[in-house]
């Protein structure tokens, strides 16, 4: 598959394979055609391919269709009707939606809203004039594509989002070989800076190669000093969290000790023709006792214990091991009302989850005992359990988990340690723990951050700036002449996969990313579209959400896996050009697949393998008025 095509095909299997299920918006405009007459005033509705049972208030005509609106989804959905004019086909109902606003339409217009309406993305009438505008500014390849994505995932429509998705739809750019181009760019750079070696460094953990120890030790080295030089603690605190430092150690001792040695040593550090940072080191002289092996063992030790991934989870961690330290101590007395609703509200967050499955068996099930009460409300229960000899050693060992996460920068940190280990020693644990480590650690260290030049010239850099932050940096040093096309590109990359980050709807929180293809041995980049339910903490709830792969595997060519998880219960769908040929590597596949759901409290419902080449059809395609009826659905809709 070309990649432009990626994103069109993630787009059709959600227009084209909906599961047989009904999905509605509060405010999505739809057609509706009344099928069949029930006493009571109910009758039968067809919305698209589905039917259900709806209660009228407004007196409708058999076997016709209207334009409606949905107006409420819970608890009980209501439909209203918007014009008593009876729709032929999706072009009237579209041409009503534009009188309805006062809009005189062109036939482009009516079109455009038509296929909106026919494919059941869920346009609202507010939308409409964004969604014209934007049309009549960008017309071209695949513009409808891009504006029902903008509209299905809620996305802002203004013209910046439009070029982010129309980027990555028609105009792909390879991660892969603008790695390996800067590296070759920086290689050739006459003149070193920290912030050019930090670059090279980041550069290294998305090429795909394999990274020896002489290149963990220098990178460490380089890091050190780098901080040292700065007074900065990010690398000192997180290695001392992870064990590679004594806690009698002060920062004081470690910074005198690293600026003994290096001046001993005469260190320099330079970029040699690959873009890889080298020095004048001897490896066996380090001030440190720890090996490559050692550090590799101590960094991916410490983040199996990891949590959170943001400051804002770890924070909610913290107050709740306040709230039940002072419930512990004080009694529920000693805990407000507002204190007895965040425990009872939080106590079931993915990452209080994790933290508890982290424990041993016995205290793991004593945790979960906690959990049960404080969500029931009986705290003198809950308060009884923490004063226990065993729920004083549990919340030893939850206080010292949570002490375990990494804050602050150390997380940044984390993940740069993290993504290097894995390049020096690839992890073998499960192909899914180890993607979601790699993207994890691919959008912290290539996220957006504030940027100012100056920062550069006082040496005020964060410790482990984002890459987006080291080629600006560099790139003010070279020039705006001399800035090379992979760093543009690079940068255009990484502003497609945080712009369609959508945390603006406040249940919900989607974002797309592209990995490099070395880093699994891809033939081409991995494309993933995530999408759910937001938790407090901002993450995506794992028991509600969806997440869509595009693989380009070695053998097998292209797949892609549309895993969706409805409380608990996973259902995957694999689509592929060769259904036939799948099947029987994905049937012994199954059973190890379920138990290990189970082991983590999934349920499988359903494993399905699909043609891939029928969901390459364009979303915008005509489809029949009237399609044949695949579910029924006994709910009653109030229009």
């Amino acid at each position: 598959m070309n990649q432009s095509k990626v994103s069109q095909s993630f787009q059709a299997i959600r227009v084209n394979d909906s599961g047989g299920k009904l999905s509605l918006r509060e405010g999505q405009m739809v057609t509706g055609k009344v099928t069949k007459f029930f006493p009571d005033n109910k009758a039968q509705i067809r919305i698209g391919n589905h039917q259900l049972v709806a209660q009228l208030d407004t007196s409708l005509q058999a076997n016709k269709n209207y334009l409606m609106q949905v107006k409420q989804t819970s608890p009980v959905t209501q439909l209203q009707v918007m014009s008593d004019q009876v729709v032929r086909n999706h072009q009237e109902a579209a041409q009503t939606m534009l009188q309805n606003l006062g809009v005189k339409g062109a036939k482009a217009d009516v079109q455009l809203i038509a296929s909106f309406l026919r494919n059941q993305v869920p346009i609202q009438q507010g939308q409409v004039q964004q969604l014209l505008q934007l049309a009549q500014n960008n017309s071209g390849t695949n513009q409808t594509a891009i504006l029902q994505e903008m509209v299905q995932r809620q996305l802002p429509l203004d013209q910046q989002m439009f070029n982010s998705i129309n980027q990555r739809v028609n105009h792909p750019i390879s991660f892969s070989q603008n790695i390996q181009s800067l590296q070759m760019q920086l290689g050739s750079m006459t003149q070193t800076t920290n912030e050019k070696i930090q670059l090279a460094n980041y550069s290294q953990l998305f090429s795909g190669q394999r990274i020896d120890s002489n290149s963990v030790l220098n990178t460490m080295t380089f890091q050190v000093l780098h901080e040292i030089g700065k007074g900065s603690t990010s690398t000192f605190q997180l290695f001392q969290k992870a064990g590679l430092i004594s806690n009698q150690m002060s920062f004081n001792e470690w910074s005198a000790m690293w600026k003994n040695w290096s001046q001993s040593n005469q260190v320099q550090f330079q970029l040699n023709g690959n873009g890889q940072s080298t020095s004048n080191l001897q490896w066996n002289q380090l001030p440190i006792n720890f090996s490559a092996d050692q550090l590799s063992q101590s960094i991916k030790q410490f983040n199996s214990q990891q949590v959170v991934s943001q400051p804002k989870q770890l924070n909610l961690l913290q107050s709740i091991m306040g709230q039940l330290s002072q419930l512990q101590q004080q009694g529920p007395q000693g805990v407000s009302q507002t204190g007895q609703n965040f425990l009872q509200n939080s106590m079931n967050l993915s990452s209080v989850n994790q933290m508890i499955n982290m424990l041993p068996d016995g205290q793991k099930q004593l945790a979960q005992q906690l959990q049960s009460q404080l969500q029931s409300n009986n705290f003198n229960a809950a308060n009884q359990l923490l004063n226990s000899q065993q729920g004083q050693s549990l919340m030893q060992s939850m206080q010292q988990l949570v002490y375990n996460q990494a804050s602050g920068s150390e997380q940044r940190a984390l993940q740069f340690w993290n993504a290097m280990m894995h390049q020096f020693q690839p992890t073998s644990t499960g192909q899914m723990d180890t993607l979601m480590n790699q993207m994890k650690g691919f959008m912290q260290l290539t996220q957006h951050e504030s940027f100012d030049q100056a920062l550069v010239t006082r040496n005020q850099l964060p410790d482990y700036p984002s890459m987006q932050t080291l080629m600006k940096a560099v790139s003010g040093q070279m020039g705006q002449a001399n800035i090379p096309d992979s760093m543009q590109q690079l940068n255009q990359i990484f502003q497609s996969i945080h712009l369609s980050t959508n945390e603006s709807v406040k249940e919900s929180i989607q974002f797309s990313t592209q990995l490099p293809k070395e880093l699994f041995g891809l033939n081409e980049d991995l494309w993933m579209d995530f999408e759910g339910q937001k938790e407090k903490d901002g993450s995506i709830h794992p028991r509600q959400c969806r997440v869509m792969f595009y693989l380009d595997l070695p053998q097998l060519q292209e797949t892609v896996i549309d895993m969706q998880v409805r409380n608990g219960e996973v259902d995957l769908n694999i689509f592929h050009d060769s259904p036939e040929r799948l099947k029987p590597l994905i049937s012994p596949l199954q059973p190890g697949l379920e138990k290990n759901l189970q082991l983590k409290e999934y349920t499988l419902n359903s494993v399905e393998i699909k043609p891939l080449s029928q969901q390459e059809i364009s979303v915008s395609n005509t489809h029949a008025y009237n399609q044949n009826v695949i579910s029924h659905k006994g709910v009653d809709y109030r229009i």
